[in-house]
């Protein structure tokens, strides 16, 4: 057993979410053309408002209280990132 559970994401778990995104796509071409330098913070803060505005559902793959990665957006599509 992995001791992973996938549930709904929580307002509780933005910030987490949002950190674990921003990391994911840290070097990403597109992110590092649309953010600059500043690329981990900057897409942070997308990712905050993005989950916060909806758009779901999305939803949480956790260990406890840890966000592992993050699935949804848009019905059909992923947007997935796991450590």
């Amino acid at each position: 057993m992995t001791g992973i559970t996938i549930t709904p994401l929580t307002p509780a778990r933005f910030d987490d979410a949002a950190r674990l995104l921003a990391a994911a796509f840290n070097t990403d071409p597109l992110h590092r053309a649309a953010y600059g330098a500043d690329v981990r913070q900057r897409s942070e803060r997308f990712y905050r408002a993005r989950l916060a505005t909806g758009g779901g559902p999305w939803y949480a793959a956790c260990r406890g209280e840890q966000v592992l990665g993050v699935q949804g957006g848009v019905e059909g599509a992923i947007s997935a990132s796991i450590e």
